[in-house]
Formats: C-alpha cells, structure tokens, sequence
C-alpha cells in the first residue's frame, strides 16, 4: 500500500472542494512508490491561479504568477502547487521561451524530464501512470519520457539531475538515456555555476555521490575547473596513496552531512597551486589549507550554506592537535565542542584516505574523541562566562578587565587556579599586569 503524507492529502482535497482537478506529481509520488521519505510535496492543478491565492492565502505562499505557480511550507514539507501548462522552445538552455496555461494534464507530463518523476497520485483514482513510469521503478531504471537528446537539449541542467538522480536511487541508466548524456554532458559548463549549484548540492548529499562521481568523472570536471587538475594529480608523497582527485572522494566516503562533505571536496585543492618539491623528491603543499580555503569561498559565497563553518573546516583540517586533555579543553574553549567534534571526524576521514604511514593519527583522533566525551560528560570551565567571577569585581581597570579574565580562565583550564571567587580574587592581585 503506498501511503501519502497527510498534509498532502488535505491539499488536494481543499482544491478539490472547488471542482478542480488535483494530483500529487514527481518526486512525492515517486518517493512513495519507493518507500523513501520525501520533504518536497508538488500539486498540479487546472485551477486558475488567482483562485489558487485566495484558496491557500493562509499558509502565506510566495507567488510566482508567471510560471503558474505558488510555494509555501507546512511543517516539515515543501510544498508547490503548479497550474497545467504547456511549454515553448527552450532559447536558452534551462528555461522555456512561453507558458501556455490553457494546457491539459498530458500535456503537463510531457514536459517533465524522467518517467519516474511522470507519476500521478489522484485522491479517488489511485496511482496513474501516462509515461511506463511505474514499469521503470520496477525494473529500476532511469529513462527521459521524451527524447533524450531534445530533452537534455532543452535543459543542460536535466543531465545534472539525471546522476542525482541516480546516485540517490542507485537506478541504471537506460541505454538510450545514457548515450545521450554521455554525448552532451560537456554542455553543462555552458551554464553559469550559480545555475548548477542548487543541484549539485542535493547530488554531494546523495548516499551514493562517491561511487557515482568514479563511475562518472565527468560530473566533477565540468563543473569545477580545479578538478581538470585534480583527476591526474600526483600527490608524490609518502602519507597518499591516492591521486589528489581520488583522495578527494575517498574523505567524502566517509564523512556526513552538507558542512562536512563540502569541506571534504573543497580540503585539498588548494595543492595543485601550493606545490613545492623538498629535498628527497617528494612534494609538499606549505599553506595548501589557506588556498583551498579560498577556492571553496569562491564556489559557495551567496548561498544558505554556513559558509564560515565549511571554511573553519579546511581551514584547520592540518591542525597538530597534542594528545593532551588539557590541550582539547583549550581547543573547545576557543572553537566550541560542536565544532571540535567535526574537525575531529573531519581528520579522521583525511587520515583514512592516506597511506598506512598515517594510520597513527587514526588512533589520535579516536583519543580526541574520548577527550571531547569526558568534556561533554564532566562540564569543566572552558568560558569566561563561568568563572566564579565577573569582571567588575576584579579590581583592575577597565581596559584591563578582559586580559584578566582570559588570564584566570587559562589558569583554571589547566588546573592551576581552583574556579572560586576568593581564590580568583587572590590571583588576579598576584597577576602581572
């Protein structure tokens, strides 16, 4: 039994009540028919667009009327409702040319890309399927509902969706659907990055984003320049057994979530402009961190991604961390112990991609993690905020008053000053201003 989110249902029902056709359509009723949870919940429709305004007013929708279509959230869901409309000649390669609104529900599937993203769900007739849509879900395959080479033609970014696509379904690739991404994939570099990057962004968090990426190369490629280097570059040291490109995608196997699979990608690149040859013929990369860095500010800049975080990350994925508890309460004081624990495993996948001479730091960073439970388990004084004090009672000056504070909190972390207030006071009197 395919089973729907509620609050899919009631929309339907709030535009039924009215006399017009509704279906749920796309990923919603694919990822039902595959049992996957779905976030995304899309609505066709023939009701006019201004009845659509005042049916959903409540929910607050951003309209979008010259595509026929409104947005909104409820709870978890994403949802959009979108009126049946024909499309015109693609003229530039991502966007039709006009919108005919006039159009019938075929139509309306005839323009979408994959037959599974062709299926319909009706509140009274079930699930329906114009476009062999549910024989391919069957047969796992992935397959345009038009040509290929018209579809991919119309809309570069279709072949971008198509890996995503797969890498999220592990799904085959139809012979026919593939030979034409195969022959057209380069077209992808003809649209602007700001254009591919919602999508790419989905693909890197897709359970299967590393074994796509070796099975299809070319994704990375033609979408970041740095890659063209990458995929032949020779680390020519003694910790790396992988290339630069392979390694790149061996941190990422084994890291989760968006921050730390960006910072993944991102971590090394700045090697390929940081190359120096040392003595014994091997290269090193001084201050490769800083460039990569930098790399990754200039592909994520503008977006809803925490960008600061990803580039904390690489910033101080070289970071020489002692195996000292002392040493970890310090870290967690300046960075946060949120932090520390993704830098943390962020390390700990660096290490994994290198050679056996870089097994040591595997254990470290397994060491580091117990310093962050015992952290997290016996709450030590790691901010100024907890100390025993405040700065007003300190009996120094102004300007003096943060210093002193920094001075006492440093000495209660390494266990030199006990964190009660005569005791602080006393120091603070001892202290050499």
């Amino acid at each position: 039994m395919v089973v729907f989110p509620q609050v899919a249902l009631n929309l339907l029902k709030q535009i039924e009540v009215h006399q017009y056709d509704a279906y749920l359509v796309g990923g919603c009723v694919r990822d039902a028919l595959l049992n996957i949870e779905t976030h995304d919940i899309d609505i066709c429709t023939n009701m006019p667009f201004e009845l659509l305004v005042t049916v959903f007013v409540d929910y607050k929708p951003k309209l979008f009327e010259r595509f026929g279509n409104l947005t909104f959230k409820v709870d978890q869901y994403d949802i959009e409702i979108t009126r049946f409309r024909k499309e015109g000649v693609y003229l530039n390669h991502r966007h039709p040319s006009t919108l005919d609104f006039e159009a019938g529900l075929l139509d309306d599937l005839m323009r979408r890309d994959f037959t599974i993203n062709g299926l319909l769900y009706h509140t009274t007739k079930g699930i329906l399927d114009y476009v062999d849509g549910m024989y391919d879900i069957k047969h796992r395959l992935l397959r345009t509902i038009n040509d290929p080479v018209l579809t991919f033609q119309e809309d570069y970014l279709r072949m971008l969706r198509l890996i995503r696509f797969q890498s999220q379904t592990g799904f085959e690739i139809e012979a026919e659907t593939y030979q034409a991404w195969k022959s057209n994939f380069y077209k992808i570099s003809h649209l602007s990055w700001n254009q591919v990057r919602p999508e790419f962004i989905k693909l890197i968090m897709t359970e299967n984003f590393v074994d796509t990426v070796y099975t299809h190369p070319n994704v990375l490629l033609f979408l970041i320049d740095e890659f063209k280097v990458a995929y032949t570059f020779d680390q020519n040291n003694q910790f790396h057994k992988y290339n630069l490109f392979e390694h790149t995608l061996e941190v990422m196997r084994h890291l989760d979530g968006l921050e730390l699979r960006l910072a993944g990608l991102f971590h090394d690149l700045g090697k390929i402009h940081t190359k120096v040859v040392k003595d014994n013929g091997q290269f090193g990369y001084p201050n490769h961190a800083k460039e990569s860095e930098k790399i990754a500010f200039r592909y994520l800049e503008g977006t809803a991604i925490n960008v600061d975080l990803v580039c904390k990350l690489i910033r101080y994925h070289d970071l020489s961390i002692p195996t000292d508890y002392v040493a970890m309460k310090k870290l967690v004081s300046k960075h946060g112990l949120e932090f520390m624990r993704m830098l943390i495993d962020f390390k700990k996948a660096d290490n994994i991609a290198k050679s056996d001479l870089a097994f040591y730091q595997i254990e470290k960073c397994d060491q580091y993690h117990r310093f962050l439970d015992t952290i997290e388990i016996e709450k030590p004084v790691l901010l100024i905020k907890d100390l025993d004090i405040k700065g007003d009672a300190l009996g120094v000056d102004a300007a003096s008053r943060k210093m002193a504070l920094e001075y006492l909190l440093m000495g209660v972390i390494e266990g030199k000053i006990e964190n009660k207030k005569e005791v602080l006071l006393k120091e603070v009197k001892r202290w050499d201003i």
